[in-house]
């Protein structure tokens, strides 16, 4: 039995790298340098500096202008920039000398058996989690999910990481004889990985291959392999005892989260958030819910930095 699912979001990258990765809030201010033509292309078209609109704009002119191929193309290279930036937070070990509590978090808090619902793009959690080999590349990301892996170890991951939007180390080809199936890859090296990961190369993207994320947009269209590994999620949630809200906002739009939740929801279960506004977070999920979270929520009122050791010691009990 799944006894701890986890939900993880761009707080955890945010505070792992004291900052350096952006929140989603911040994501297109920090990476508008990047590729400046892109994204000032994208807001002056929409007039906004939110991602979110700009890229649900985008959508629905691509959904209402199928013709015009210039929309698609713009997407594309929104993708394709996204992918690349979140790589600059994959696991090293600066980010060890930096944040020296990150391995002892791992240690304390993951153990067999758990799952994590990732919703961020780079690879540092899964990173870190195979540093502490508790998580490797074969079957690490979800058993039902069409990614293909190199069964390099003869067991199986300890951890495992359902990336349902993706993850810029994600790729997909077109599957050869069909008109519309594409196959999932992820590219396994050390870079990324620094155990299952060493010494390593295996996956690599083909020239034909496009990026596997789902843009932060309103409109979300996921292919069948992240439908996968949602439902893999909703059955873990199912199956856990524990569930564990970290550096995620949950705001109301995100449904697949809050049908989890409910999913989850159950007598003898508990929910633990580390959070400064941990109790608001609390309030939210049982106003959107409509249904009171109170009896089982256990708050840590603190950043995951200073909450960690609270939180390893909370799913002891």
């Amino acid at each position: 039995m799944t006894s701890k699912l986890f939900i993880i979001g761009s707080g955890f990258t945010n505070a792992a790298t004291h900052g350096a990765a952006p929140l989603n809030k911040d994501v297109l201010r920090s990476i508008q340098p990047t590729a400046p033509d892109v994204w000032e292309d994208l807001t002056a078209r929409y007039s906004t500096e939110d991602i979110e609109i700009a890229l649900t704009k985008l959508d629905l002119d691509i959904i209402s202008t199928p013709e015009n191929h210039e929309f698609v193309d713009l997407r594309r290279k929104v993708e394709e920039n996204l992918s690349t930036f979140f790589a600059r937070f994959r696991y090293n070990e600066d980010i060890i000398r930096k944040s020296p509590w990150l391995l002892d978090f791992m240690q304390g808090a993951f153990a067999k058996g758990d799952a994590a619902v990732s919703l961020n793009y780079d690879c540092l959690l899964e990173g870190l989690l195979d540093r502490c080999k508790l998580w490797s590349t074969y079957d690490g990301y979800g058993r039902t999910c069409a990614v293909k892996s190199v069964p390099t170890e003869p067991n199986l991951s300890p951890v495992t990481v359902l990336k349902i939007h993706g993850s810029e180390n994600f790729h997909r080809d077109a599957v050869h004889g069909t008109q519309t199936d594409q196959a999932f890859s992820f590219t396994i090296d050390e870079s990324i990985f620094p155990v299952s990961g060493c010494l390593q190369h295996f996956c690599l993207p083909g020239i034909e291959s496009s990026k596997a994320i789902i843009a932060p947009s309103f409109v979300k269209v996921f292919p069948s392999a992240l439908l996968c590994l949602m439902e893999e999620a909703m059955d873990m949630a199912q199956k856990a005892e524990t569930l564990v809200l970290i550096g995620c906002g949950l705001r109301p739009e995100d449904t697949f989260l809050y049908l989890l939740l409910w999913h989850f929801l159950g007598a003898t279960k508990r929910i633990l958030i580390v959070d400064p506004d941990a109790h608001d977070l609390g309030k939210r999920i049982s106003a959107t819910l409509e249904y009171d979270v109170a009896r089982i929520l256990h708050p840590i009122k603190k950043s995951l930095s200073e909450g960690w050791h609270d939180l390893a010691t909370e799913l002891r009990n």
